[in-house]
């Protein structure tokens, strides 16, 4: 009784300890255990859209090109510098020695009518070196002035580049949402097609089993036999290259993504079943000639380029700029006083300046001038580019529903000659001949129509993302 007890109380402390270690193991893990690998085997489009774009280095790059113009344009809404400084030397020659140093400050200001000023301050010095105070400023009266200031030209082509990049972000989203649903379809209906040829293999593998089974008992001959097992073997072959075509297909949607190439999710969406609705072509190639991003880049392309024409024809006009100026230096070392503001000198006045050789800025303006003009042209070329991306779609669409329609039809044919061929083989009416080639016939049909199902779908998107 004892030894019962003791052997019962050993494997209870037994289970404890396994318990324990289980517990223990499952902390360690961490509360994330087993939640990756289950995000990993179920995989839909929705899911598959949302973590390329999470993930996708392309998408990123353009990302990060978007936040490099939004800072240039945060620079350039900069209109001050500071710069502060000491410095300290040491001049020896002639049996004589001399140490000096100063501490100095210096401050840049421009804004968007063209007006610039700097200052420069001196505040402590010893030795040789003096205390000074220096200003400057400038503001147009002529060229550079206003919208044609250096401030102005900066500010403005920053914001344009800011737009410009929030444009070219936009595309490659909508770029990388087109390619992720192009191959996740594709691993879809790869992923059907190995079905499709398993339930071929089984089917050819029950005709063979058949006629094996008949010819057992004299009612076919040898060859009947000999052609279904030559059809297993097709089919078997067949079905080894469609595994290997949906495994390429599950990589290509990773790539498509941006990770995880060699991983085998479940994909969950199935081949999807579409009755599109697409407007007229006409309204097709307006509505894309209204909306496609493109366009709008070369708009905004075009406006800057005139306006750095308008830029590069004020460079050639004479300037006439009114200019003041405050420079003191003071008498003693130490910090500066207040008499260094007595001891100075202030000027003030207008500088005209006529420029007499105008071939380099000629050039520059002409050179913007064939700029504007290629532009224009390659507008009007992204237009008929357009245009013809649509019509290539919408005639996509057209041909993928004219697709589904013919190869529903031959799918039911296919079906019912399977049917009747079996019949008459059932009633001795037949060989197996028209059995194993229908079989074949209705396999043709079924991926054909999976194929097309496919193709419709993907026209559709690819007509939405021509219309823009």
């Amino acid at each position: 009784m004892n030894r019962k007890i003791i052997t019962k109380c050993s494997r209870v402390k037994a289970h404890l300890v396994f318990l324990a270690s289980f517990v223990a193991a499952t902390l360690l893990m961490g509360p994330g255990w087993g939640a990756e690998d289950a995000a990993v085997m179920k995989l839909s489009l929705k899911d598959a859209i949302s973590q390329a774009l999470d993930v996708n280095p392309n998408l990123k790059q353009a990302e990060e090109s978007q936040f490099a113009s939004k800072s240039r344009l945060r620079v350039a809404n900069i209109g001050t510098s500071f710069d502060v400084g000491t410095t300290a030397t040491l001049a020896s020659g002639a049996g004589q020695s001399d140490r000096s140093g100063r501490m100095f400050g210096e401050m840049t200001y421009a804004n968007k009518a063209g007006t610039k000023m700097s200052l420069s301050l001196t505040p402590f010095t010893t030795g040789a070196d003096r205390g000074a105070v220096g200003l400057t400023l400038r503001h147009p009266l002529m060229k550079g002035k206003g919208l044609f200031s250096d401030k102005s030209n900066s500010l403005i082509g920053a914001k344009l580049d800011v737009s410009i990049q929030e444009k070219q972000f936009y595309l490659a989203r909508q770029s990388l949402v087109q390619s992720v649903i192009s191959a996740y379809l594709r691993a879809v209906k790869a992923r059907e097609e190995v079905k499709v040829q398993e339930r071929a293999l089984l089917t050819s593998q029950t005709a063979a089993d058949g006629a094996r089974k008949k010819a057992i008992e004299r009612q076919i001959t040898e060859i009947e036999v000999a052609r279904a097992e030559i059809l297993v073997a097709q089919t078997k072959d067949q079905l080894n290259i469609q595994k290997q075509d949906a495994q390429g297909a599950l990589d290509a949607l990773m790539v498509a993504i941006g990770e995880g190439v060699g991983k085998t999710p479940e994909l969950t969406d199935t081949v999807p079943e579409i009755e599109p609705n697409t407007p007229t072509l006409a309204d097709a190639v307006n509505k894309a000639l209204q909306n496609r991003v493109e366009l709008s880049v070369y708009d905004m392309q075009l406006s800057e380029q005139e306006r750095l024409l308008s830029v590069k024809k004020n460079n050639l006009k004479p300037s006439m700029d009114v200019v003041a100026g405050f420079n003191s230096l003071d008498n003693d070392t130490g910090l500066i006083s207040r008499s260094l503001l007595d001891l100075g000198a202030f000027t003030a006045g207008i500088e005209y300046r006529l420029p007499m050789d105008k071939r380099a800025l000629q050039e520059d303006r002409d050179t913007t001038a064939r700029d504007l003009d290629v532009l224009k042209r390659l507008r009007v070329y992204q237009m008929e580019q357009v245009a013809e991306s649509v019509r290539n779609a919408y005639r996509g669409v057209e041909a993928s529903k004219t697709s589904v329609e013919i190869l529903g039809q031959n799918l039911k044919i296919a079906q019912d000659n399977v049917v009747l061929a079996q019949k008459m083989l059932d009633e001795g009416l037949d060989d197996n001949r028209n059995l194993l080639d229908g079989q074949q016939a209705l396999t043709r049909a079924e991926s054909g129509l999976l194929s097309a199902k496919v193709e419709l779908y993907m026209s559709t998107i690819n007509l939405k993302y021509a219309m823009g």
